[in-house]
């Protein structure tokens, strides 16, 4: 019997639960019963991931470190200090220039990237000085 390599194997339980040899364990709740596909080929993988020079992953870094920034500077809020710019709907704006396009070239891609960089590098400057002007770093 052969089998195709990149067809996915049903995982069947049975109908009926074999009885246990140990009586004393009867109060256990019977497991549920297996549903889904066993993916056996090895070349087969999500195609969600993404790489770390890709840019949708400095964008999420940016976003991410938006939000500390708003975070900390709640915490330090003092008399006469303002917020920090962040410019997260003109990084916003340049990232999506660029993932929308169907095939961008790779001086674009480039670009996006060292412009989301140097966002990343703004916001991670007044993050430090948030947490020099004494931000509380909780986790």
């Amino acid at each position: 019997m052969t089998a195709h390599p990149q067809a996915p194997v049903e995982v069947a339980s049975d109908p009926e639960p074999s009885p246990s040899k140990d009586s004393d364990d009867q109060d256990d709740p019977p497991s549920p019963p297996n549903h889904g596909q066993l993916i056996i080929d090895a070349s087969v993988a999500p195609a969600d991931i993404h790489y770390p020079t890709d840019l949708h992953l400095l964008n999420a870094a940016r976003a991410s470190r938006e939000r500390i920034l708003d975070q900390l500077y709640n915490a330090v809020q003092q008399p006469g200090m303002r917020k920090p710019r962040t410019y997260r709907q003109q990084a916003r704006r340049d990232y999506l220039k660029v993932a929308k396009q169907r095939r961008a070239t790779q001086g674009q891609i480039r670009n996006a990237i060292g412009q989301q960089l140097r966002y990343l590098r703004r916001n991670l400057a007044h993050i430090r000085r948030l947490v020099n002007a004494g931000a509380p770093l909780a986790v």
